[in-house]
């Protein structure tokens, strides 16, 4: 999936899970409240993202003559813009819906350190195994799979505002 997907619906599912975290939290303090919902958002969407990457899709976009670090550039100032947008708007925690953008992303960030040349170590190897674990087999046809991404992101966006 490409990086809007994981960020966006990352934030929609963060904010939920976070929402149900904080009533269910019996605390005083706002600063604990805080730390388990951002916790709980950043959780849940890491969940997500392994979902995400189970269904068939095609990342061949990030291969393009452009190359990948220009579609990625291009695609996270989008997202971000638009989701900082509705936080804006809706006036959310954007401390939350930042932590479900973070769990959302960093298995991918984590993926890109090493092929960058990022020094290699056990935790970080057994992490990468276990998020391209949950890859799907298969692969579709990018006339398919970007109108499908494109779709998910809409409906996230949606669902956040």
């Amino acid at each position: 999936m490409t990086a809007a997907v994981h960020i966006a619906v990352g934030a929609v599912v963060g904010l939920w899970g976070s929402r149900l975290a904080g009533g269910l939290v019996n605390s005083e303090s706002k600063l604990v409240r805080l730390a388990v919902q951002g916790g709980t958002a950043f959780f849940v969407a890491t969940a997500s993202h392994l979902v995400l990457d189970a269904v068939p899709h095609s990342e061949v976009m990030y291969g393009s003559v452009l190359g990948k670090w220009s579609v990625l550039a291009t695609e996270l100032v989008i997202i971000f813009n638009a989701i900082f947008w509705i936080c804006c708007v809706r006036n959310l925690n954007f401390l939350i819906v930042f932590s479900g953008m973070a769990g959302g992303a960093w298995l991918d960030c984590a993926s890109l350190l090493l092929d960058s040349g990022f020094p290699q170590n056990f935790l970080l190897n057994a992490v990468i195994d276990f998020h391209n674990y949950f890859h799907s087999q298969y692969v579709l046809e990018l006339s398919l799979s970007l109108p499908m991404q494109i779709v998910i992101v809409v409906f996230a966006l949606v669902f956040l505002f």
